[in-house]
């Protein structure tokens, strides 16, 4: 090793299982975590994994553990399965500030991958197949060591003062690994939705809940929980634009039927509810967003691609910048009025599907009054 090498020391928090099956599993996945610094010889510094067992000590457990959270640079929290020891463990360590990287399997119901208290400067997902096998696959077991890699770095940095400490935030690929479904359901303040088409939001066969095979949206509109939506006006010269960019060309016509129906969806399914409020607007849509509570879940836009299978990210509204980048926006283009229409004005909204004429059940919606943009 170079004699300039930089040598940080981490602590390792995590189960060590109750019979032979969990405890050769937490073993495997111990022996690969440690197997990382393997990968960074290439780098200006090198990694020591710790755990309460590595050393002998004749200190009692707690107090051992305690000098081995102090003495250690960050901490590795592995909270899959949602063990009361590392949960400790992870919040002595916040309250030395010391940097944490939380790691979980990716299967994890989502109570468990996002427990309220757990305020994580950093989170990775892994397979938790991988270990569930002997012997594993060298090569998935190479590319979840290499997955980390960033989030050791980061770690790192953050001990050296390099970057400011980040808030939560996690990167999903598509939108069906953001696990949207469970995250609206367990709202528990607000809804915010800004999106150009809301056709995925309105399947109502394939997004559900997989646990309680629930409509999510059903779940907090029934609660009173403010829900607010935006969705591209189907009639807009941008709906034209963005069914070219889908390779729609001659598909436009479609394009608007598709978000004219999913919006009318949600309308004649919420009419009822006061506490949802649906707006059209006409302007581009700049991104496609989800807002609950304190979370935001953002997808990225591309030409040719729906955004529902591009990347999505996922942040605290206390990360840097974001309440003015996501819960800003759309308060903007909510409160444009010239280019925002509530959808009980709409005629289309009232129509029964594939029919020219209005449901019966809201010929006289006009007379509730839309709420007031907020």
């Amino acid at each position: 090793m170079p004699p300039n090498k930089e040598i940080y020391e981490a602590f390792v928090s995590m189960p060590f299982g109750s019979d032979a099956k969990s405890k050769r599993y937490w073993n495997d996945f111990y022996n690969a975590l440690s197997d990382v610094s393997g990968l960074l010889s290439t780098r200006p510094y090198s990694i020591n994994f710790r755990r309460a067992d590595d050393t002998v000590n004749a200190l009692e457990l707690k107090e051992h553990v305690m000098k081995l959270i102090r003495d250690c640079d960050f901490t590795v929290a592995i909270i899959t399965g949602s063990n009361p020891n590392v949960f400790w463990e992870a919040g002595f360590a916040q309250c030395l500030d010391k940097p944490i990287v939380f790691v979980i399997e990716a299967d994890e119901h989502a109570a468990q991958r996002s427990p309220v208290l757990v305020s994580a400067t950093l989170k990775h997902t892994y397979d938790g197949k991988i270990f569930d096998v002997v012997p594993q696959d060298k090569a998935k077991v190479h590319n979840f060591q290499r997955s980390l890699l960033p989030f050791l770095g980061t770690a790192i940095e953050i001990v050296n003062g390099q970057i400011e400490r980040p808030a939560q935030h996690y990167v999903f690929s598509g939108r069906e690994s953001a696990h949207l479904a469970k995250i609206i359901i367990e709202a528990e303040r607000t809804i915010d939705l800004i999106t150009s088409n809301l056709s995925y939001f309105a399947d109502v066969n394939n997004f559900r809940d997989e646990s309680t095979q629930e409509f999510p949206f059903d779940v907090p509109i029934k609660k009173g929980i403010k829900v607010r939506i935006l969705t591209l006006d189907p009639d807009s010269p941008i709906a034209a634009y963005r069914a070219r960019q889908l390779g729609r060309v001659h598909d436009v016509a479609g394009y608007r039927e598709e978000l004219r129906s999913s919006a009318r969806f949600f309308y004649q399914r919420y009419q009822t509810f006061r506490n949802v409020d649906i707006r059209i607007y006409d302007d581009l849509p700049l991104q496609i967003t989800l807002l609950v509570d304190d979370q935001i879940i953002t997808s990225v836009m591309s030409r040719g691609n729906q955004s529902r299978d591009n990347i999505h990210l996922y942040f605290d509204l206390d990360f840097k910048g974001a309440r003015t980048s996501f819960q800003g926006h759309f308060s903007e283009v909510l409160a444009n009025q010239a280019q925002t229409v509530h959808i009980a004005n709409l005629a289309w909204a009232r129509l029964l599907p594939h029919e020219d004429k209005p449901d019966p059940r809201l010929v006289n919606s006009e007379i509730r009054k839309p709420p007031k943009a907020s």
